[in-house]
């Protein structure tokens, strides 16, 4: 192994875990979408019917 090639395959082993970290980091914003919108209407038309 020369010390090029495991540089190489650091930066691959990098990469590849920022990706998982940012579509991890996708899935928590979708799913705080998908809880908050819900709340956010009701309340919005709570607050409008008022």
């Amino acid at each position: 192994m020369t010390p090029a090639k495991i540089n190489r395959g650091l930066m691959a082993a990098r990469y590849e875990d920022t990706r998982n970290d940012r579509s991890v980091a996708w899935m928590l914003a979708l799913m705080l979408m998908l809880v908050f919108l819900p709340v956010i209407g009701v309340w919005a038309a709570a607050f409008l019917s008022r």
